[in-house]
């Protein structure tokens, strides 16, 4: 379920902008220096895991150690594809490029946009990991949309930041969080 809409909330909004403007440059495609989106991504990634992992154990108290488990290198591949390609291309391509731009076009503030976009992407992720792990969801309602302020602090105000350095940003992210490391309580 959460694969489906997290595919449709990514290409409803580039359909819509390459319909009504011929381009996907309002919703952050920057064609030019794309290594140093990429070297930004990777940067942005590491400062939300060092965020969150000194919150998971400086304020819960929560004891974090590396998965050592053995995994296929199809099945890394797949997560890899499913990580950048699908969830975080389609999550950064809706809540930063398209909404985030949404709010500004009717004339919000970019802070109160970037906070309103921050919590919606919180609320989100709320509502789908709810269903499964309430503890879980609970965190992610506090960690979420500070991690949805970074990226669009970054989108918005460094140039070069693209949709690309953000979903990579977000897809290292979750592929340090989901797979790499393990959190106990």
């Amino acid at each position: 379920m959460a694969f489906i809409i997290s595919s449709l909330q990514g290409i409803m909004p580039i359909l819509l902008y390459w319909k009504q403007y011929h381009s996907l440059h309002k919703l952050g495609f920057i064609k030019s220096n794309l290594s140093l989106q990429i070297i930004y991504g990777i940067i942005c990634s590491i400062i939300v895991l060092a965020f969150v992992l000194s919150v998971y154990y400086f304020v819960l108290n929560a004891k974090i150690s590396l998965n050592t488990a053995s995994v296929p290198l199809s099945l890394i591949f797949l997560r890899l594809f499913m990580e950048l390609v699908i969830i975080a291309f389609s999550e950064e391509i809706f809540w930063r490029g398209y909404l985030l731009n949404q709010l500004e076009q009717l004339k919000i503030p970019t802070l109160l946009s970037i906070c309103i976009s921050s919590f919606l992407f919180a609320l989100a992720h709320y509502i789908v990991n709810g269903v499964t792990n309430p503890i879980k969801a609970q965190l992610q309602l506090f960690i979420v949309p500070i991690i949805g302020f970074i990226f669009s602090i970054f989108y918005k105000k460094k140039s070069n930041f693209s949709i690309i350095s953000l979903t990579l940003a977000h897809g290292l992210y979750n592929i340090y969080i989901k797979y790499l490391v393990i959190i106990n309580f």
